[in-house]
């Protein structure tokens, strides 16, 4: 909010006057609230008076009409008629200036038969003019005759109507049913009490607002309430004062400190003018501007402003010869980024290499020329789709993506690294490079095929010279050629059926059927097995959790033997084979085969479970075997929802193997 100088001043001098007439104000105010507080008991209290009296009269009353009861029964019990005693009860009535009538009746009529021996019961009669009170009693002696009584309402209750309007509080009786006791009518010309009978409360009765107190009458009495209205205006007058007083004084403090802040405030806006005037370029430093005289604090701020404008249009100065050579410098890069920039798009374009650039959401931004002539603005989309999905990366780090684009089916290889520019939108996107591979993948295909084929065709004769070979030794017994021959059909036997487990993993075909069986007697099944081709040394730690697993025992034991196999392969020179097998439960079974052989280069690990690998020699086996067992052994435990890892510890080769536990239920 923008306010002059001499507003704030005003508005501060102001608030200074304002805080202790607000506390004055305050203090009025606690003042009256006490005195209200003090008027509404006293009302309360009045109340409560006027009710324990108002009880006394009506019981004087119940009195007389127990006397009344008394003198009839004695006249009835001597023979006299109710007729007779009319004259009689008419002297009684004109006796008491309570009474405005008495008379004998029966005890056939509604009001009559509320009336009790020894008890006076008070009914309002209904009328047009508010109706009549009347009070009823029982002949002890004589069930069938009742005194009947109407009472003067005036007499009864106007001095005590007269008591609280001496106070300014109207007096108001209502009886069981909230009907109008006293005045005959209420305030608003109805003759039934249409609020709520509480304690105390503000009602409107008429068009006026009233406070009211209310109280029940105790018990020897009638159960009417007596109720004391006070004109809620008369209650709050003295609030209402105060607040005009105190308005009154507010606007009268701040009238006379705005006439004292513009007195005050003159010589401080003839300073403050001219330091306005001294911040205009054209006026600054004249005679007009400069402060001769006026408050010390000031002469002190412009005497440090104009230091500091000094300074400041000298540092404008080497600022203005600085942007000179930033600009020359500037126009100098934008050359240089531009070069760079065609630079950049050229071997963008000159790429044979298909090229993606994805921003952050994943949306195609730019495309090298052999992206769009390989598959397309739509296969660009859709590759960009496909990385957003997540790419399953080989053990290369490559991923094989198949794409329709121009009408065929392309299999490309993939690579996706993050990318980050300058650029708008390529803060943290992602460079895609892609080439289509379908002609050598079409290829791999067929070599696997023709291993699947030869693998087949191979078994049959190799079945046949087993039992050639079997009928030989039979015949002429058992001789060094024919066991060279045995060794060499076993060792051809097991290339054709690691070639064959192949073919049955790439069609998808490769299924296991686990159980739970004991971990032991698999172990030394292996062990067993291996044992028939190589030496070695085995130690085992199974630990008692373990001793029972959930596999399939064909394959379990085929995964061992080809880890057996590959570590007495690859054993040193010169060393006998050593292999630990350790099992534990760690959340999933954990099962580790160690062996302290050559091992395998750092970096490597992935690629020991790529087909055909060797480690030392590239695909030249200089250690024999298929280059497939590690192949299987990692579709063994896939297959059984497992994992298979290579790790360097401590200087020996560790394949980790981890297995689900079975559960409870199994076997059941």
């Amino acid at each position: 909010m923008k306010m002059k100088f001499r507003t704030y001043v005003i508005a501060a001098l102001a608030t200074t006057a304002l805080v202790p007439l607000i506390a004055w104000s305050l203090l009025q105010w606690s003042d009256i609230r006490s005195s209200l507080a003090k008027d509404d008991w006293e009302q309360r209290f009045f109340t409560g008076i006027g009710s324990a009296f108002l009880v006394e009269r009506m019981k004087s009353v119940d009195v007389f009409a127990a006397h009344v009861e008394s003198e009839t029964a004695k006249r009835l019990r001597a023979g006299v008629t109710c007729a007779s005693l009319e004259g009689f009860l008419a002297e009684l009535a004109a006796a008491n200036p309570y009474i405005k009538s008495l008379k004998c009746t029966g005890a056939d009529t509604p009001a009559a038969r509320a009336a009790r021996s020894g008890g006076t019961a008070w009914r309002l009669e209904p009328g047009d003019d508010g109706g009549s009170l009347r009070f009823y009693r029982r002949i002890a002696d004589r069930a069938d005759v009742v005194i009947e009584g109407t009472a003067e309402r005036g007499e009864l209750f106007r001095d005590i109507a007269a008591m609280y309007n001496m106070r300014g509080v109207r007096f108001v009786l209502l009886d069981e049913e909230r009907r109008y006791v006293w005045p005959v009518l209420g305030l608003s010309g109805r003759a039934v009490w249409d609020h709520a009978l509480g304690r105390e409360g503000l009602i409107e009765e008429a068009g006026e607002r009233f406070w009211m107190s209310a109280n029940r009458f105790s018990h020897g009495a009638p159960q009417w309430t007596m109720i004391a209205l006070k004109p809620q205006e008369e209650r709050i007058a003295d609030r209402r004062e105060m607040i005009g007083r105190t308005l009154l004084l507010a606007v009268l403090v701040l009238s006379l400190t705005a006439a004292a802040g513009f007195a005050a405030i003159r010589p401080l806006s003839r300073s403050m003018r001219r330091l306005r005037g001294d911040l205009d370029e054209a006026s600054y430093g004249t005679p007009e501007t400069t402060l001769a005289s006026g408050p010390e604090e000031f002469l002190e701020f412009q005497r440090a402003y104009r230091a500091l404008r000094e300074k400041l249009d000298d540092r404008r100065r080497r600022l203005e010869a600085d942007n000179v050579r930033l600009e020359e410098t500037v126009e100098r890069r934008s050359s240089e980024l531009e070069a760079r920039e065609r630079l950049f798009a050229q071997v963008f374009d000159d790429i044979h290499e298909g090229m993606m650039l994805l921003d952050e959401d994943w949306r195609l931004r730019y495309g090298n020329h052999a992206a769009g002539t390989l598959i397309g603005v739509d296969g660009m989309a859709r590759l960009a789709e496909v990385c957003r999905s997540g790419l399953e990366r080989r053990s290369d780090g490559t991923a094989l993506v198949t794409i329709e684009a121009g009408g065929r089916s392309l299999v490309l290889e993939c690579d996706a690294f993050p990318f980050g520019a300058a650029a708008d939108g390529l803060r943290s996107g992602c460079c895609v490079l892609f080439r289509d591979v379908t002609g050598r993948t079409e290829v791999e295909r067929m070599k696997d095929d023709l291993i699947s084929i030869v693998a087949h065709e191979l078994r049959t004769p190799l079945t046949a010279c087993r039992l050639q070979l079997d009928l030989l030794v039979k015949e002429n017994g058992p001789q060094s050629a024919y066991a060279a021959m045995g060794e060499d059909l076993d060792h051809l036997g097991r290339i054709v059926d690691d070639w064959l487990s192949v073919a049955r993993i790439d069609g998808g075909s490769y299924r296991v059927e686990s159980r739970i069986v004991q971990t032991m007697p698999l172990v030394t099944r292996a062990v067993r097995l291996v044992r028939s081709r190589h030496e070695f040394r085995f130690d085992y730690d199974i630990a008692e959790e373990a001793e029972c697993i959930r596999v399939d025992p064909s394959a379990f034991v085929e995964l061992l033997v080809n880890l057996f196999t590959n570590a007495c392969r690859h054993a040193r020179p010169g060393e006998e084979p050593r292999i630990e097998f350790r099992a534990r439960v760690d959340e999933m079974l954990v099962v580790d085969v160690c062996d302290s052989g050559t091992g395998f280069p750092e970096g490597e690990a992935e690629k020991l479970f790529d087909r055909f690998y060797q480690v030392e020699q590239g695909n030249k086996r200089r250690t024999g075997g298929t280059g497939l067992g590690l192949v299987i052994c990692r579709a063994i435990c896939r297959a059984h929802g497992g994992r298979i890892e290579a790790l360097r510890l401590e200087g020996r080769t560790v394949f980790r193997i981890t297995l689900p536990m079975p559960s409870q239920t199994d076997g059941l």
